[in-house]
C-alpha cells in the first residue's frame, strides 16, 4: 500500500542515495551543534548531548545502509529500516523530554546535575540515563537560541521525525531499480 502511495510516485528515490544524503544530513547536524558550541557560546545540556549522540549513531545507520550492498541479503533494507525507526524514536523521545522541561515554571524546574561524562564515571551509563530522562536537569531548562520561535530541541525533534518516517519508508519498501 504504502510503497504504491510513496515509492512508486517518486521513482527517482534510490535507497542507497537516499541514505547516503541522510547522512550528510546527520553529518551537517553534528557539525552545527559542534559550532554552537565552541562559537556560538550555546553549552550543551546533558540531553542536548545525549541527542548529539542519538544524531551521531543514526548518521552510523544511515552510512551503513548506503555503504553495503544489500542485494545478497534481502532482509537488510527492512533491518535497516528498523534500527533508523528505533534510533530516530529514542531521539524523539529525548527531544520532547527536553522540551517538556524547557516549558516547565521556573519553580517546578529540577536542580542542575553534574556534567554528562562524570555522571556517566560516577553512576555508570544506566543509572546516568535513567536519572536524566526521569528527574530530568535544571540545565536543560535554558533556552537561549531560537529560530522560527522554535528552540533547539523543537528542531532536533522535527528531524528525528523527517528521519523516521522518510528513513522507514524508503527503506522497508522494496525499490525496484537499486542500482547506485
Amino acid at each position: 500500500m504504502w510503497s504504491i502511495i510513496f515509492i512508486n510516485r517518486f521513482p527517482f528515490i534510490k535507497r542507497r542515495m537516499f541514505n547516503a544524503v541522510c547522512f550528510i544530513s546527520c553529518l551537517a547536524l553534528i557539525i552545527a551543534a559542534i559550532c554552537f558550541e565552541k562559537y556560538g557560546l550555546e553549552f550543551p545540556c546533558p540531553l542536548c548531548l545525549i541527542q548529539r549522540y542519538l544524531v551521531g549513531l543514526l548518521g552510523i545507520v544511515f552510512f551503513i545502509a548506503a555503504v553495503v550492498n544489500f542485494k545478497h541479503v534481502p532482509s537488510f533494507p527492512k533491518l535497516m529500516a528498523l534500527i533508523i525507526l528505533l534510533v530516530s524514536l529514542a531521539g524523539a523521545a529525548s527531544s520532547i523530554r527536553h522540551i517538556w522541561i524547557q516549558m516547565l515554571p521556573d519553580d517546578q524546574v529540577p536542580a542542575c546535575t553534574a556534567p554528562l561524562d562524570a555522571l556517566v564515571k560516577e553512576d555508570g551509563i544506566f543509572k546516568t540515563f535513567q536519572t536524566i530522562y526521569m528527574e530530568g536537569s535544571g540545565d536543560c531548562h535554558d533556552s537561549s537560541w531560537r529560530f522560527l520561535w522554535l528552540t533547539m530541541p523543537m528542531w532536533v525533534l522535527i528531524w528525528f521525525a523527517g528521519f523516521a518516517i522518510t528513513g522507514f519508508i524508503v527503506n522497508w519498501f522494496d525499490v525496484k531499480e537499486d542500482s547506485v
